[in-house]
């Protein structure tokens, strides 16, 4: 079982869980993580290997990732 975290300041955090071998609960998650990423989000799949527990930035959905966090990109100017 892998879990996406959308981390969204307006709307609070919000969790999609996913197995390799659910096709509906991979196709939900690929397809959120999508909309994000068109939308402007940021996705890090977290490695629970690396002992920092820094994320990995990545463009594309890795359905082999135990976990994925997205995050607005940051304002600036």
């Amino acid at each position: 079982m892998a879990v996406l975290n959308i981390l969204d300041p307006v709307l609070g955090d919000k969790q999609i869980v996913w197995r390799e071998d659910d096709k509906d609960s991979l196709q939900e998650a690929q397809r959120i993580f999508k909309e994000k990423l068109k939308d402007g989000w940021l996705a890090f799949k977290v490695d629970k290997e690396k002992s920092d527990r820094r994320g990995t930035l990545i463009r594309e959905f890795d359905d082999k990732a135990l976990k994925i966090v997205m995050v607005p990109a940051p304002a600036g100017g």
